[in-house]
């Protein structure tokens, strides 16, 4: 007898053809049909990917010549179809295939289970002992215990907020999953629409629904505050996770809502305000006499380039700009407020200008080194109590590295013979990009690629005293006998080592300063994409006296700025606008100001 099959699925029925030749069974007796067993049972786990494919065995007896029709039909509470196995010249394999455990609660689900076998296609002509029946037994059972899948998330509040005319803050939360199982889970996101654009799982996955096994981040798009007029926005962000598409069995502690509350508004009320300065910016003084800013406005600016900005911080205004003839680089105040100084960016002038008229009163011109080369400034400090001597940090013109190329104190426009920071050759041994004057006029400090130094000043001029190498610390202030450095570490005068650095909270520093007077240290930090920080801390036990979000600065980078104090409670420094772009060019002055300041 040849074996020959076709299947037919309509209804839930299923037909089978055995197509018999040759001279036919014998025996005698009727053709009749029997079944090897009369039920089947089965278990598996609700977290389980498969489950075991159950088979029957039918068996023709006194099978003649011809052909046989097998055909099938079942209930679908459990089972999902049947399918023809193995058959030969008296005997038909029937797979009986269970849905998949996780599309299944848990519970134990019975299927009736109908075999015939005929004579023709149609099976009208059934033969003896047709049909047959089967019971099934299926049980899908809750997770192990302790296996159970189980989502939680970072948060279940966002408090948010954005400057008027701003640019939206980044938002988002984690999703953790435990005991994630071997398939793939299904997230569902969605959200109310008053200020929330979108809600997206990120990573993105090649099936927006199908996340990340071991957890994932949901990305909060916002309105532009452009779009909105200033109050206070209210949305929710739901994430739903389930085992299986149509979500019939969800992950403990699914779904989870996220309450978002969208400030438009420049004020935490009680706390602090924040304003910007559109104005591209390559350094930043602070007056304290008039309680203005002065900033220097470089030749690659697209408005009033080459020039000083004069801003009021109180109203966040420039209120004029001086034109200064060149690229204007490092700028330094006079502690009495008398002159400012504005260095030449890549050229070697310093200009001195008369406060508050900014009328040019003297023109510093820097000597070639020992090489030739012409050198400028890269830094320049007023040394305390003579607003006429300064300290300027020289590189050699088109330096790209800016390692340094000595320290020279001028006194108005005379230099004074001993420069620190380089060998009998004329050659840099010492990188000095940043200064600040110690205790008194005697001493000062230096730093660069990674080395601090003391230099002892007198009427010759400066000399490196003393040096260390306690990392790449940037700039430093030496302010109530400790040196403040933009990396977040308080250096010892002495031995010009770390002696303390700042903790956290939020990710390391990116710009430091201090008020001796308050006994106050500001810290800048970024997390990093996700927002701006200041902390604040007690002077003498570094104990964190505050943490608070900057408005408006998203993933914004500090380029070669200071960062300092002004008026009663504020706090100035220069970034950029152009998010996730390191030395992009500063586009903005941030101003700081209220209680949280000075707390």
């Amino acid at each position: 007898m040849n074996l020959a099959h076709t299947r037919y699925v309509l209804a839930g029925f299923f037909v089978f053809l055995l197509a018999a030749c040759g001279g036919g069974g014998g025996g005698g007796g009727a053709t009749a049909v029997s079944v090897d067993k009369a039920s089947v049972a089965v278990s598996a786990s609700v977290v389980d990917a498969t489950v075991g494919t159950p088979t029957v065995t039918l068996t023709i007896s006194n099978a003649t010549g011809g052909s046989y029709y097998v055909s099938g039909a079942t209930s679908h509470n459990g089972v999902a179809t049947l399918s023809p196995g193995i058959f030969s010249a008296t005997s038909a394999v029937v797979q009986i295939h269970l849905k998949t455990p996780y599309t299944l609660a848990p519970a134990t689900y019975t299927d009736s289970v109908q075999l015939a076998v005929c004579t023709d296609q149609a099976c009208t002509q059934q033969i003896s002992g047709s049909p047959v029946t089967v019971k099934v037994s299926y049980t899908v059972n809750p997770a192990p215990a302790g296996a159970q899948p189980a989502m939680t998330v970072s948060t279940n509040a966002l408090s948010l907020q954005a400057l008027p005319g701003g640019a939206a803050p980044p938002a988002g939360f984690s999703v953790a999953i435990a005991n994630a199982p071997s398939f793939a889970l299904t997230a569902k996101v969605t959200q109310t629409s008053n200020a929330v654009v979108s809600a997206t799982i990120d990573p993105p996955t090649p099936i927006w629904n199908t996340p990340p096994q071991g957890g994932f981040g949901v990305d909060i798009t916002l309105k532009s505050p452009s779009q909105l007029p200033a109050g206070v926005y209210k949305d929710q962000v739901t994430v739903v996770l389930c085992l299986d598409p149509a979500c019939v069995n969800p992950l403990a502690g699914s779904p989870q809502t996220i309450t978002i509350a969208y400030v438009i508004g420049n004020s935490v009320p009680g706390a602090y305000t924040v304003s910007q300065v559109a104005v591209e910016a390559v350094d930043l003084v602070a007056d304290g006499t008039r309680g203005l800013l002065y900033a220097a406005v470089p030749a690659s600016a697209a408005a009033h380039p080459s020039s000083i900005a004069v801003i009021d911080p109180v109203n966040a205004v420039i209120t004029s700009y001086v034109a200064m003839g060149f690229d204007p680089g490092k700028l330094a105040l006079s502690a009495d407020g008398g002159y400012l100084y504005v260095g030449e960016h890549n050229g070697p002038r310093i200009a001195r200008l008369v406060l508050p008229g900014m009328t040019l009163d003297a023109t510093i011109t820097l000597a070639n080194d020992a090489h030739g080369q012409v050198t400028w400034p890269i830094d320049i400090k007023v040394q305390p109590g003579s607003p006429k001597t300064i300290a300027v940090a020289r590189d050699f013109k088109n330096d790209t590295q800016a390692q340094g190329d000595g320290v020279v104190i001028y006194d108005d426009t005379v230099p004074r013979a001993q420069i620190a920071g380089l060998d009998a050759q004329g050659n840099a041994n010492q990188a000095i990009g940043w200064l600040s004057w110690g205790s008194s006029a005697a001493t000062l400090y230096g730093s660069g690629f990674g080395e601090i130094a003391t230099l002892a000043v007198s009427a010759s001029g400066a000399q490196v005293s003393a040096s260390a190498t306690p990392g790449n610390v940037g700039r430093i202030q030496y302010i109530g006998g400790v040196i403040y450095a933009d990396s977040g570490a308080l250096l010892d005068p002495t031995t010009l080592m770390a002696s303390a650095v700042l903790p956290a909270p939020s990710y390391p520093a990116i710009a430091v300063t201090a008020d001796g007077s308050i006994k106050r240290v500001y810290k800048i930090t970024t997390t990093g994409g996700v927002g701006t920080y200041l902390n604040q801390y007690d002077a003498d036990t570094l104990a964190l006296q505050g943490h608070a979000l900057i408005l408006g600065v998203y993933n914004q980078y500090l380029v070669e700025s200071d960062f300092m104090r002004w008026g009663s409670n504020g706090l100035a420094f220069l970034a950029t606008s152009q998010q996730a772009a390191i030395n992009a060019p500063n586009d903005q002055i941030v101003l700081i100001s209220g209680p949280f300041v000075v707390q």
